[in-house]
This record gives C-alpha cells, sequence and structure tokens, in this order.
C-alpha cells in the first residue's frame, strides 16, 4: 500500500512539473517561458506591474545579506491588489518563518531572490532586523504557469513581506 501510494503522488509530481515547464534543465523559477495554458489574472492590476519594486519599511541595523547566505526571514504571501495598502490583496501564503535556504542561488522564485538582493554589497542591503516589501511582476514570480493546488492566479503579480530575522 505505502509503494502505491508513492508511486501515485511521483506520478502526480511528474505531471504538475511537466505541466508548467518545471523540471527541464535550463529553466528557473520565475522564467516567463514555459508551455503553460494560463489564463489571464484576476481585475487586480497585476498587469500594470511591469518592474520589481522595494520599500523598506524598516531599516535593520544587524549584519547585510549577501547572495548565498542562508537566512531566517519571517514571510508573507499576497497578490497584488492595486487597490489595497501596500497593495497587498487577498493572502496566498500566511506569515511563515524560512530557515536554512540559501538567498540568490535559485532556491526561491526569480523576483523573491532578486527583491532581497537588492542593495546587497552596498548601504542599501536589506539588514538583520529589516522589513522590505517586494512587489514582483508576473514575468519574475509564476507568470503564465500558476503552481499546482495553489491560490496564485496564473499571471498574478505578488507582494512578499519579508523581515530579516538572522544570518545564522
Amino acid at each position: 500500500m505505502k509503494k502505491l501510494l508513492l508511486a501515485v503522488v511521483g506520478m502526480f509530481l511528474t505531471l504538475a512539473m511537466a505541466a508548467c515547464g518545471g523540471g527541464s534543465s535550463g529553466s528557473s523559477a520565475g522564467s516567463s517561458t514555459s508551455s503553460c495554458a494560463g489564463g489571464s489574472s484576476s481585475t487586480s492590476g497585476s498587469a500594470a506591474v511591469t518592474a520589481l519594486t522595494v520599500t523598506d519599511t524598516t531599516v535593520g541595523t544587524g549584519a547585510a545579506l549577501a547572495a548565498g547566505n542562508t537566512a531566517t526571514l519571517t514571510v508573507t504571501g499576497y497578490l497584488y491588489n492595486a487597490g489595497s495598502t501596500n497593495n497587498e490583496g487577498a493572502v496566498f501564503q500566511p506569515t511563515y518563518s524560512q530557515t536554512g535556504a540559501a538567498i540568490g542561488v535559485g532556491n526561491f522564485i526569480t523576483g523573491f531572490d532578486q527583491g532581497l538582493l537588492v542593495g546587497a554589497g552596498t548601504a542599501n542591503a536589506l539588514k538583520v532586523g529589516g522589513t522590505r516589501i517586494i512587489t514582483i511582476p508576473a514575468a519574475l514570480a509564476y507568470g503564465a504557469c500558476a503552481p499546482p493546488a495553489s491560490a496564485i492566479p496564473p499571471n498574478s503579480a505578488l507582494v512578499f513581506v519579508v523581515t530579516l530575522v538572522s544570518i545564522p
């Protein structure tokens, strides 16, 4: 029974990745080229978001984040909504703590990595204790290929509120 369950789960994951162009060499998360037949996004104004933007709401005073660092982050993900405060629409990722993943090496969608590293190596780098709002256009998020079983529609811009808790 356990082997059957593992086989079914494996088949599902393989089909889900194939449907979105995942798992092929040379592709990266957030790539705008995929085989997904995504529809249009909601009327949230996502199409108006054409560039990555970051806003630091709290400037940290600790160590600065750099590519390759592993970090502990507190993250909340929202669908972009032009008519709301900080463009934060419906929550698709409730607040959670992300620990141990290397930043800037492809572990996250392209726009998330880029948003964390804006200013890296400068006085504008995200520092421990800092909070940043990252607004990501669909082309740097999931594009037409919404993640399976997700509340993220195709072609959606995303907003993340991220606090850098620590750099171990």
